[in-house]
């Protein structure tokens, strides 16, 4: 009789079921580094502005988060609400200076980050 080339059904069926386990530990795994990415542009963000916000009290100025037009440039950087790619909306807090620099997700409300400008500390910070 001749050796026949090639996988049996049951050789198949077990690489299947192994890949099929590696896939599922590696996905969570990856979709938690994608979190941990996207945190990281707000953070990035945030501190932009907090050394823009820096170098503004330094000069005597301050920014009103009842008139945001404009803030954004005054703290040398481009608006980041502009970028369409982006996973958060930013927004500035505080009565009557800025207190906060804001980062609201964009598909979960519930998810903020919040940067205090006094201190620069993060709060309510998610945990990535």
């Amino acid at each position: 009789m001749k050796k026949r080339a090639g996988f049996t059904l049951i050789e198949i069926i077990i690489a299947m079921v192994v890949l099929g386990i590696i896939i599922s530990i590696a996905i969570p795994q990856y979709q938690a580094q994608f979190e941990k990415m996207r945190g990281a542009e707000a953070r990035n963000i945030c501190l932009q502005a907090y050394a823009g916000y820096q170098r503004l009290v330094a000069e005597g100025e301050e920014i009103s988060p009842a008139k945001p037009a404009g803030n954004w440039t005054r703290l040398g950087m481009m608006d980041p609400n502009l970028n369409p790619n982006r996973y958060f909306n930013y927004s500035f807090q505080g009565s009557p200076f800025l207190t906060w620099i804001i980062a609201e997700r964009l598909t979960n409300t519930s998810l903020r980050i919040r940067f205090r400008v006094s201190d620069a500390k993060f709060q309510n910070t998610p945990p990535y």
